[in-house]
């Protein structure tokens, strides 16, 4: 077990340099994803905030906002992606071998479906599922493993 010195000094000299870096980064995405996000949305507004003077009815209003704020959404996920990445490998990674170097990261991996089920954690019938951020290894000579899941049910 790690000391709480030992932490200090891993955050200190390891963690503190990316996550300077990291968070100029982070920054720009942000700053990236208000741009895309409010300019679609703000073209949007414009043209449907016309069209729906023009033919006195706000229904085009909504034709315009709904497909801009959807198309939005879909490439504000794929800036705010890679971010995610670089976050994962640069300080996860680092925090799960600090914590016992035997234990291995995959960011893209998870429990199986049928690990979690057979676990009984979650007592309904699976109709989403998704596990990402699996930790595995051996600490001392227990082989373990867990990750990140979401399992929802429809009610």
């Amino acid at each position: 077990m790690k000391t709480q010195e030992e932490l200090r000094l891993f955050y200190q000299e390891e963690l503190i340099p990316d996550l300077r870096i990291l968070e100029s980064q982070r920054i720009q995405v942000a700053q990236k994803v208000l741009l895309v996000g409010g300019g679609l949305v703000g073209v949007a507004l414009v043209v449907g905030g016309f069209l729906s003077l023009h033919m006195g009815s706000p229904v085009p209003l909504f034709f315009c906002l709904i497909p801009a704020g959807l198309l939005a959404g879909f490439i504000c996920k794929g800036i705010i992606k890679g971010y995610r990445s670089q976050f994962k490998g640069k300080v996860i990674a680092k925090l799960v071998h600090f914590i016992d170097e035997s234990l291995s990261y995959a960011p893209l991996e998870g429990v199986s479906q049928q690990t979690f089920k057979v676990s009984t954690l979650f007592k309904h019938h699976i109709d989403r599922y998704r596990a990402e951020d699996q930790v595995h290894g051996t600490v001392g000579q227990t082989a373990m493993g867990f990750s990140e899941v979401h399992a929802e049910y429809k009610t």
